[in-house]
C-alpha cells in the first residue's frame, strides 16, 4: 500500500518559436549545453502499522522504497504508546504473520514483520495512540492515530452465527462510528468454488471486499456488493458475477465490517485520475514514510442453507 501529481505544460506557438531561435543562436555562437547531474532518489523506510480494536495481536510491516541492498528492515524497535498509558513493544516475527497466506512471494525477503500479543481491550475505540519506530541505523519514524468510535451491527443484530437461505441477499446495516472516515467490509467464502461448479479444479477460500464510501454510508448488501471492484481484472470474475444472486447451498462465510480512520483512507485512497500513479498521503513522518492507522471491526459467521436450525440472519 506513491506517486506525484501529474504536471501538464502547454506552450504557446510564439514561445516555441522564440525557444527555437534562441537555440539556433547558441549553436551559431559555439555554445554547448552543460551536463546536469540528477540527485539519486532516497531509499526510504516505509512503516505500515494498523491498530485493530478488539484484536489480540497488533502488527507492523516495515520495508524500503528502493531496496538498495535489500527490502527488509531488521533490528528495528517498534513501539505503540497510549496517551498517558502503557507502551507496547512489537518484536520481529516471521513475515507470514503480516502477509496474507495466499501471497505467492516470500515475505521475509520483501519486508520485516513486527508483532505483539495484546489483550482484546488493549486498543480502545475513541482513544489516541502514538507510534515510534527506531531503525538499526538510527532513523526515527513517528505518527499518531485516533481510533474510530465503537459501533454495532443492527442487521444481523447480536448474532455470532446465523443462517442465510441459499440464493438470497442479505442487507447488512450498522450504527455510525464516531470519527470513522469509511467502512471496509470483507468476507471469506469457504467451499464456494465447488458449490458453484463441482468440477472446479480447486476449492480455495475466496476473499472479497466491499466498500461504503462515506462515514454516513452504513449499509451493504451481502454478497452482491462484495467484490465489485475485482470483477474486471480477476480470474474469479465468473464466481463474483454468480454471487449477485446470493450464495449457493453449503457455503460458509466470515463477514467483517470495519470502521477505519482518516489515516487508513489517505494511505489506501484511489483517485479517479492519477497519471503519475496512486496518490497516497502518509501519516508517518521523520526518518521515513508510511501509514499509522486504526480500525474497529464487527464480525459474524453465516452459513447458506436450504433448511437449517440456525437463526435466520435477517430475523
Amino acid at each position: 500500500m506513491r506517486g506525484r501529481p501529474g504536471v501538464s505544460v502547454r506552450r504557446r506557438a510564439r514561445g516555441t518559436a522564440m525557444l527555437v531561435a534562441a537555440l539556433a543562436a547558441a549553436a551559431l555562437g559555439g555554445c554547448q549545453l552543460r551536463d546536469v547531474t540528477l540527485a539519486a532518489p532516497e531509499d526510504l523506510v516505509v512503516a505500515e502499522v494498523l491498530l485493530q480494536a478488539g484484536g489480540t495481536q497488533q502488527l507492523a510491516w516495515l520495508h524500503r522504497s528502493l531496496g538498495n541492498g535489500g527490502l527488509t528492515v531488521p533490528g528495528a524497535t517498534v513501539q505503540v504508546m497510549a496517551q498517558g498509558g502503557a507502551t507496547t513493544t512489537l518484536t520481529a516475527v516471521s513475515g507470514r504473520i503480516c502477509v496474507d497466506s495466499s501471497a505467492t512471494f516470500m515475505p521475509d525477503t520483501t519486508g520485516s514483520c513486527y508483532a505483539a500479543a495484546t489483550p482484546a481491550s488493549a486498543i480502545v475505540p475513541g482513544a489516541s495512540y502514538s507510534l515510534r519506530v527506531t531503525t538499526a541505523d538510527g532513523r526515527v519514524l513517528t505518527g499518531t492515530t485516533t481510533v474510530p468510535g465503537l459501533f454495532h451491527l443492527t442487521r444481523p443484530a447480536g448474532m455470532a452465527h446465523c443462517a442465510l437461505r441459499s440464493w438470497t441477499l442479505l442487507p447488512i446495516t450498522w450504527t455510525q462510528s464516531s470519527g470513522a472516515w469509511i467502512y471496509v467490509s470483507e468476507t471469506r467464502l469457504t467451499h464456494v468454488r465447488k458449490a458453484l461448479d463441482p468440477n472446479a479444479p480447486d476449492d480455495r477460500a475466496l476473499d472479497v471486499t466491499g466498500l461504503s464510501i462515506s462515514a454516513q454510508d452504513t449499509s451493504i448488501v451481502f454478497p452482491s456488493e462484495f467484490g465489485l471492484f475485482n470483477r474486471a481484472d480477476s480470474a474469479d470474475a465468473p464466481v463474483l458475477v454468480a454471487l449477485q444472486k446470493g450464495l449457493p447451498d453449503g457455503v460458509t462465510a466470515t463477514v467483517t465490517v470495519a470502521a477505519a480512520d482518516r489515516n487508513y483512507v489517505q494511505w489506501v485512497r484511489r483517485g479517479s485520475f492519477n497519471p503519475s500513479g496512486t496518490v497516497q498521503i502518509p501519516s508517518v513522518q521523520g526518518g521515513g514514510t508510511g501509514m499509522f492507522a486504526s480500525v474497529v471491526p464487527a464480525r459474524f459467521d453465516l452459513t447458506s442453507y436450504s433448511t437449517s436450525s440456525w437463526p435466520a440472519c435477517g430475523g
